[in-house]
């Protein structure tokens, strides 16, 4: 059979006719858009100008702040800051000072209670000695001693009991032996036996009036007397 090739030929350049092909736009044709849109460019940079007008703003108030401050401390301290800084150095000085020189009344009673223990370490010495350990005072000093060969000595090698001298401002008062008076010429004796003589000793000073008195059993008891004692 006689196959007819114009038939052929019209169906194959049928298919490939351009409307067959993807309906692209005419770029002959002009386009409504052909440059930017100029009022929303407007508006947008009209955005960037408020934000940058807001960022200087800000950036001017801080210079500002920071100017105040530095003008501020150039200015220094008033006179009332100055005045308070010193009020509290002279709290301080003072609180200093009280602690550094204890009132009398203590001072005192401390040195009332270091004589008392003194008394003690004497008697525990005559007992570790095995001889008689004395002790004398002036107004205002006092030391131990020990009795070697019928005579009383000095007594050495024991460093607590080394001779002393009262503070400033404090003095002996009147002592007793058994209740007896005894002058500066007498001496407090404690025997190896460990049994003593009942003595009192006053001590005097600006904060009144200490008693150290000694028990049966060698032991000293420090107490603040009224000042009529003294008489």
């Amino acid at each position: 059979m006689p196959i007819s090739v114009p038939g052929i030929a019209e169906q194959v350049i049928s298919m490939r006719r351009p409307d067959c092909l993807l309906d692209l736009p005419d770029r002959s044709e002009p386009s409504g858009n052909t440059g930017p849109d100029l009022p929303a460019f407007a508006a947008h940079g009209g955005a960037v100008q408020g934000e940058s007008g807001q960022v200087r703003a800000v950036a001017n108030a801080g210079a500002a702040d920071r100017s105040q401050v530095r003008q501020a401390a150039s200015q220094g301290f008033t006179l009332l800051e100055i005045l308070v800084v010193l009020v509290i150095i002279g709290i301080v000085l003072s609180l200093a000072v009280v602690r550094m020189d204890p009132p009398a009344d203590r001072q005192l009673q401390q040195e009332a209670e270091r004589l008392a223990l003194l008394f003690e370490a004497a008697r525990d010495e005559a007992i570790a000695r095995s001889e008689p350990v004395a002790w004398s005072h002036t107004e205002r000093k006092h030391q131990f001693w020990i009795r070697k060969d019928a005579d009383w000595q000095p007594l050495t090698g024991v460093d607590v009991l080394v001779p002393r001298e009262l503070p400033a401002g404090v003095s002996f008062g009147a002592i007793k032996v058994n209740l007896q008076p005894q002058g500066e010429d007498g001496k407090l004796v404690f025997q190896p036996s460990g049994v003593n003589e009942l003595f009192q000793v006053l001590l005097l000073g600006e904060g009144g009036l200490f008693e150290l008195a000694s028990d049966v059993l060698g032991r000293v008891q420090v107490s603040r007397q009224d000042a009529v004692t003294q008489g």
